[in-house]
């Protein structure tokens, strides 16, 4: 009986031990999986640069490519509250090479702009104030808007617009014709400054902080984020030697993790330094 005893006490002992054991590895996995951060991560690294990437978008006046105004307000954006129409933009601006061009001809603009169709004035194959029309696949769209915005999202069919260009969607053909518009345009005195702050990556997300200011010098500085004046200073005159890490306001840029593992835009918002 005795041995009986020990022999019991030593199946608790180890099972004691199992169950340690188990519960240490399973509290390990929580942690490595959904609690530890990678600090540290350089903002050169491709990881930040490609996340940053996904959310910039044309500007036509400026002739570059930046993240749109909209990003930075004083409050958080998030995935669903973007606007549809900023969100198409920003989707039509990675993907205006996989267009095919068509004939100049208002039958072109039949059952997506039905009001521009009936009021068209058509001079042999010219559509007049267009300068091209071209069409893009609902499918190449909603590939690159799920690649910008994640897996699981639906992507509009509200259409899309920019000054000299707009995208009508069309249900028959499953398509948008993009229609290019002459005589628009005009100076811009605005400009956009950043600089990338820091990124840490954890199990799920991506953070990256962005100093950020949209400024203009007419005819001294001015430079805003949201509705606040971040900085003003009438003797300055040119944006040359501007450092938008001492008075840019900061904002972080959330980037969650599809299950495949790649990321996607999710929020944006202001960082009180």
């Amino acid at each position: 009986m005795e041995d009986e005893g020990n022999i019991s006490s030593q199946v608790k002992g180890v099972l004691t031990i199992i169950i340690i054991i188990v519960v240490c590895l399973v509290g390990y996995f929580v942690y490595d999986s959904f609690l530890k951060p990678v600090k540290s991560v350089s903002t050169n690294s491709t990881i930040v640069t490609d996340a940053m990437k996904l959310v910039k978008s044309s500007n036509y006046l400026r002739g570059s490519m930046e993240v749109m105004n909209s990003f930075y307000t004083d409050s958080i954006v998030t995935n669903s509250t973007l606007s549809d129409k900023d969100k198409s933009w920003t989707t039509y601006s990675h993907i205006t090479d996989n267009t095919s061009k068509l004939v100049l001809t208002c039958s072109a603009l039949k059952g997506y702009d039905d009001d521009l169709y009936k009021t068209c004035n058509s001079y042999g194959t010219a559509i007049a104030g267009v300068t091209a029309v071209q069409k893009l696949t609902y499918d190449n769209f909603k590939t690159e808007y799920q690649t910008i915005f994640g897996s699981d999202t639906t992507a509009p069919t509200s259409g899309f617009s920019e000054i000299g260009l707009k995208g009508y969607y069309s249900e028959e053909n499953n398509d948008f014709l993009i229609v290019s518009f002459s005589g628009v345009g005009g100076f811009d005195n605005k400009f956009s400054l950043t600089s990338l702050k820091d990124a840490t990556i954890y199990p799920d997300r991506l953070e990256i902080e962005q100093y950020y200011a949209l400024c203009s010098i007419d005819p001294g500085l001015k430079c805003v984020a949201g509705t606040k004046t971040i900085k003003e200073d009438a003797t300055i005159t040119d944006k040359d030697g501007l450092d938008v890490s001492q008075f840019g306001a900061l904002y972080k840029f959330t980037f969650n993790k599809n299950t495949d593992g790649s990321y996607y835009w999710y929020s944006t918002e202001p960082v009180e330094k």
